[in-house]
């Protein structure tokens, strides 16, 4: 069985966008270190050619399953990342990066599963 140790809780999602490229991502920062977010298209593969937002389609959801299986692990992932999509990733402007602290990604989770 594998165990998820989450680590820092001042985790950001940040997202950004190359304006003209068609090109979004999306880092994970945590002790100043950025690493791109694992989409986790080994869960569920919504979109094999990557991440976006602003949206509710399967860029948006692969970028939620990747942000919800970092920040609280595999299972409520794929339980929760549709939701997510439509509650965050799909508000958010497609033109424009963003910034998500992992603290609120745990608090949406816990209102939606307080089990």
């Amino acid at each position: 069985m594998k165990v998820t140790r989450f680590r820092d809780p001042q985790r950001l999602y940040v997202a950004h966008v190359t304006k003209g490229q068609l090109d979004w991502g999306i880092d994970v920062v945590e002790y100043g270190q950025h690493r791109p977010l694992n989409p986790r298209n080994d869960l569920v593969n919504h979109s094999p050619d990557g991440v976006v937002w602003g949206y509710a389609g399967s860029g948006p959801a692969q970028a939620a399953l990747g942000i919800l299986a970092d920040a609280v692990g595999d299972r409520k992932a794929v339980i929760h990342h549709q939701e997510f999509k439509r509650a965050f990733l799909a508000r958010y402007d497609k033109d424009t990066g963003w910034t998500l602290p992992v603290k609120e990604v745990r608090q949406w989770v816990k209102s939606q599963d307080p089990a």
